[in-house]
């Protein structure tokens, strides 16, 4: 992979998936569901099986792209915690960036952290009135540790 290169993961605060042969809309109950829309009482019951969904990111950053700008995203329910999730994934998957935020302060502060800093972004309350979106300075911040990423190799 070209060092010019950067890859976002998105993930789900739950790690589940849909099996393939267990997806109902390959059933014919599905089908009935879709036509009729409704279920019948006591004969049509949808049962839906989830499975874990295996990291990617140790893959990622190991095997398939190595010399890449790697982030991740860390988002927790308990500010208390955020932090330390993060410095472990950093720990775990030695990749460059991760940007944390809590669930109920998502949208006004983050945290981005790489293996010898942290950054604190924060929207003002001006901005947040103007309605600007934090995701603005998350990116513009990436982006410029990205160059300096790019440079540096």
């Amino acid at each position: 992979m070209h060092f010019r290169a950067s890859r976002r993961l998105c993930g789900a605060t739950r790690r589940l998936r849909l099996p393939a042969p267990s997806w109902p809309w390959s059933s014919p109950l599905w089908r009935t569901i879709c036509i009729c829309c409704r279920l019948r009482p006591r004969r049509s019951i949808l049962w839906i099986t989830m499975k874990m969904v295996p990291k990617m990111l140790s893959p990622l950053v190991k095997d398939w792209a190595p010399k890449a700008f790697i982030i991740s995203f860390k988002l927790e329910t308990d500010p208390s915690i955020v932090i330390d999730r993060a410095r472990n994934a950093l720990e775990v998957y030695r990749h460059q960036v991760v940007v944390a935020n809590s669930l109920e302060s998502r949208r006004s502060s983050v945290v981005i952290l790489t293996k010898d800093s942290e950054t604190k972004i924060l929207l003002s309350e001006e901005e947040v009135v103007k309605g600007i979106d934090i995701e603005e300075k998350i990116v513009g911040d990436l982006q410029s540790r990205h160059t300096a990423f790019i440079h540096d190799n």
